[in-house]
């Protein structure tokens, strides 16, 4: 709906590293608010390649934030 001229979003930085030509992007600074994300899965099951494979891919994403980021 942004990219037709229906709406505006509030997405975190993650969500808009493909930017779309006609979304224009502007950033609130230090009064963004803070989100965290957690991960949770039972001890007693095996998972499943695409549940490590994901869990791999926020490890990763959040290291590549500094800590002033969040």
């Amino acid at each position: 709906m942004v990219s037709v001229g229906l709406g505006v979003a509030l997405a975190p930085r993650t969500a808009v590293v493909d930017k779309h030509p006609r979304v224009r992007i502007v950033s609130l600074g230090d009064s963004s608010p803070a989100r965290r994300i957690l991960l949770a899965h039972r001890h007693d099951r095996v998972r499943a390649p695409a549940e490590d494979g994901f869990h791999e891919v926020l490890v990763e994403t959040a290291r590549s934030y500094e800590p002033g980021d969040l």
